[in-house]
């Protein structure tokens, strides 16, 4: 079973190996909060009003600036520094909830975390982010994760195609093998 320790150590060494050493972001097991029926796992960014920033022309040069979907921008990225008032009170809370109904099922845990984290890594360098998003599609196939179009009606519920769980023991193996090195 994976202990929220573990859970939070491949978080790390993922973003290092894979996602060119992106900071850590925070990782829990928690029931994912979705609409639309039962999640593997989120990821979820809140604002918070400190951060809202309506003065989008304070920003709008900056290379980090992003608009979002409610029209109110915010800014992120690699070059934060340049700005230092950008820092942590104005960054929205970003957070991966993955199922606790995963902690038993090491290969699909690691596909959700690898799929939560090709969304923050899309989302913290500046890419389209969200599921539908070409940018965000061709990171996930470029390291093999699935994206939420790769799973099939049973006419029951939507399965993770098998393939998948060949790719995540190609992770498992590689992350287990990093205790060894």
């Amino acid at each position: 079973m994976i202990t929220a320790y573990e859970l939070e150590q491949m978080e790390r060494f993922f973003l290092k190996e894979l996602f060119h050493g992106i900071p850590g972001i925070r990782t829990v097991f928690k029931t994912p909060r979705c609409t639309g029926g039962n999640a593997a796992g989120m990821f979820l960014l809140e604002m918070s009003d400190d951060y809202c920033c309506q003065d989008d022309e304070l920003y709008a040069g900056y290379k980090g600036y992003r608009r979002l979907d409610m029209k109110v921008g915010f800014a992120v990225g690699y070059n934060d520094g340049d700005l230092p008032w950008l820092d942590a009170i104005n960054h929205p809370k970003a957070e991966i909830q993955i199922s606790p109904e995963l902690k038993k099922d090491k290969e699909q845990l690691v596909m959700t975390l690898l799929h939560e984290l090709c969304h923050y890594y899309c989302w913290y360098t500046g890419l389209d982010y969200h599921d539908n998003d070409r940018q965000f599609i061709d990171t996930c196939k470029k390291l093999g994760v699935p994206t939420n179009f790769d799973f099939v009606w049973t006419g029951r519920e939507w399965v993770r195609p098998e393939g998948f769980r060949e790719t995540a023991k190609r992770y498992i193996e590689l992350y287990e093998g990093r205790k060894c090195a």
